[in-house]
């Protein structure tokens, strides 16, 4: 709860996107994964350069847009900066 409110000040967040964004945070951390992706369809809360900046440095990728279904596997295709994974 510490991390979430210092999140909600620094960054502005509402206090439950701090929350949300406290857990990813937490969760690469711990995580030994060689990337990440952060899924969200509420692109305006977490679209800020910081916390973009903040993710990259973990590996993790803002992903905000569902464009369609990905081809290869029939899951939901995600986009960021135009792209789509």
């Amino acid at each position: 709860m510490e991390a979430a409110t210092r999140y909600q000040m620094a960054h502005d967040l509402s206090p439950q996107d701090a929350l949300v964004y406290a857990a990813v945070l937490s969760h690469l951390t711990q995580s030994d994964a060689p990337q990440s992706c952060f899924l969200n369809k509420n692109s305006k809360d977490f679209d800020d350069p910081d916390l973009v900046e903040e993710l990259n440095t973990y590996n993790c990728r803002l992903l905000s847009a569902v464009v369609g279904v990905c081809p290869a596997c029939g899951g939901l295709a995600w986009s960021a900066d135009g792209g789509v994974f």
